[in-house]
């Protein structure tokens, strides 16, 4: 039953992630935040980089849960690793049994060396590594930036079919701009890891997985362990070919247990109820205690190896936009509750599920528009769509705070970019014919008419303008747009349109300094830098 209930249980989370990064119309944000929090990278990147009590209450979750049954983290709750569970059994299907897996070599020095280099640099800045090699992320990537344009013709047939017999309540999915890199990194990504599963087994969740690396150190004191038992077992071997981890030695009849993901492969596959997960952590012997004492001469060594690699700073390359318009804005607008680029470049590991949640679809992915640093972090893309005055949708859902909570009349006030008038480039200024539609979509009259050589013509506030990149995004001029969005490097808080207070503001900002939650607070308690 332990294996039969861990497949139905990851199978489950796999569905719910599948789903959530889709981004289908009507899922519950607070589902896709709260699911999320069972994640390990992204709770300890929202614990130690913007605090929450959700977060410190799953990151707590997740280590008694590692300590107490091992790594069922890595074969229950993270989806990559069902992922690569797909490829493992294609190879069950391909190779005859005694040829499926042999016990392998434990690659420690290179997992602690990679864990401890990849939350190091995290820790002064460089957090690159940590969003190319997180799981979570990884899996992000591949459903929203592979599958989810992958099944969009299929869904809108669906929809059209169901329209032919009145059905209009189908499920919609909310698409967002992937770009072309974005697409063929999510599915070389993906393709490599499901390759090496393939051949290899966990071997990505033994050596490059940060997770893994965490989870590995944490399970050597775990309560239940997978145990063999020497007089029982006679030495078969049924249960090296299936252990997906290769950390079972039926030579020495040893499980390296840091290695091994609880998947309960073994205990399934022996025919002399040899194995047990039986709980003991004591050691028995002499040599069990010499080879303890060598995990931690290793784990020295990979720590001081692993300072090597804490030298790049945040910004191993220059800083350089991609822009879906010619234009040279000096920063990309960053989505509402970032804050500032370095908390924002710090916390976000490039999941994408505020991407998949906007109802807009204005989120997408820039390449190195924040540096090496953030590669492939979201950004707004006014090309597309543009931000929604009142929604808030992409500030619940980030699992790790690198986007803080905003109600609707913090977001109404948060200002995320900087409106600019290329007049060389507008209809009214070059060819004296009356344009206003910026105008007309402006929800706070950042932009707004005058009269110019008798038509009327877009001149602009920058001091009232939210950046939500309305203005922008309608604009008709060609090939130039003649009006755009620079983003925050630090977001701001707006002014108002009429130099007054807004209707019901004065309760807004006596509720920020309001005693016992401090100035520059948010609804939740969570610091606004604005």
């Amino acid at each position: 039953m332990l294996k039969k209930t861990r497949i139905i249980l990851s199978l489950a989370f796999l569905v719910l992630f599948t789903l959530i990064f889709i981004g289908i119309d009507g899922f519950p944000e607070r589902i896709s935040r709260g699911a999320a929090y069972f994640q390990l990278v992204p709770v300890i990147i929202s614990v130690f980089g913007a605090f929450s009590a959700a977060a410190l209450a799953g990151f707590l979750f997740l280590i008694v849960m590692t300590l107490v049954f091992g790594r069922i983290y890595c074969s229950t709750l993270c989806p990559l690793g069902t992922f690569q569970d797909f490829f493992i059994n294609l190879k069950k299907k391909k190779k005859k049994k005694e040829k499926f897996f042999r016990y392998a070599k434990d690659h420690k020095l290179l997992r602690n060396m990679f864990t401890v280099a990849v939350f190091g640099m995290f820790v002064f800045g460089a957090g690159f590594l940590l969003i190319i090699f997180d799981p979570f992320s990884i899996f992000g990537r591949f459903v929203s930036g592979v599958i989810k344009p992958g099944i969009e013709p299929l869904v809108r047939g669906v929809e059209s079919a169901s329209a032919g017999f009145d059905i209009y309540d189908t499920p919609h999915i909310r698409m967002h701009p992937v770009s072309v890199f974005a697409f063929l990194f999510a599915l070389i990504s993906a393709a490599a890891i499901g390759i090496t599963a393939f051949y290899k087994g966990r071997l990505f969740c033994n050596t490059l997985c940060p997770a893994g690396g965490i989870l590995a150190l944490i399970s050597r004191f775990s309560f239940l362990r997978i145990r063999i038992n020497r007089d029982a077992c006679n030495a078969c071997g049924k249960c090296e070919v299936v252990c997906k981890a290769s950390c079972i030695s039926i030579k020495e009849k040893k499980v390296d247990f840091e290695r091994c993901i609880a998947c309960f492969n073994c205990i399934d596959s022996c025919p002399e109820n040899g194995i047990a997960y039986s709980p003991g952590i004591m050691l028995k012997n002499s040599a069990e205690k010499a080879e303890k004492g060598e995990k931690r001469r290793g784990i020295i060594r990979a720590a001081a190896a692993g300072i090597a690699f804490l030298l790049p700073g945040r910004r191993l390359l220059a800083e350089f936009s991609e822009g879906p318009v010619p234009r040279k804005p000096t920063l990309p607008v960053m989505p509402p509750g970032a804050g500032s680029l370095e908390k924002f470049n710090n916390l976000c590991t490039a999941c994408h599920l505020c991407a998949s949640a906007c109802p807009q679809n204005v989120i997408g992915v820039t390449l190195f528009g924040y540096g090496l640093s953030g590669i492939l972090q979201p950004k707004l893309d006014f090309s597309k769509s543009y931000c929604l005055y009142d929604c808030t949708v992409c500030t619940e859902v980030c699992p790790a705070g690198a986007l803080l909570p905003l109600n609707t009349q913090e977001k109404r006030r948060s200002q995320i970019g900087i409106v600019h008038l290329e007049k060389k480039n507008c209809i009214s200024y070059v060819d004296g014919e009356p344009c206003t539609v910026c105008t007309e979509h402006c929800p706070v009259k950042a932009v707004y008419s005058v009269n110019y050589k008798g038509v009327l013509a877009p001149e602009i506030k920058p001091e009232i303008c939210i950046g939500c990149g309305a203005c922008e995004y309608v604009c008709p001029a060609v090939p130039y747009k003649a009006i755009y969005v620079d983003g925050n490097a630090v977001h701001k808080r707006a002014g108002n349109p009429d130099g007054t207070r807004r209707r019901g503001e004065w309760y807004e900002e006596e509720k920020f300094n309001r005693p016992g939650r401090g100035r520059n607070r948010g609804s939740n308690g969570d610091v606004f830098p604005f």
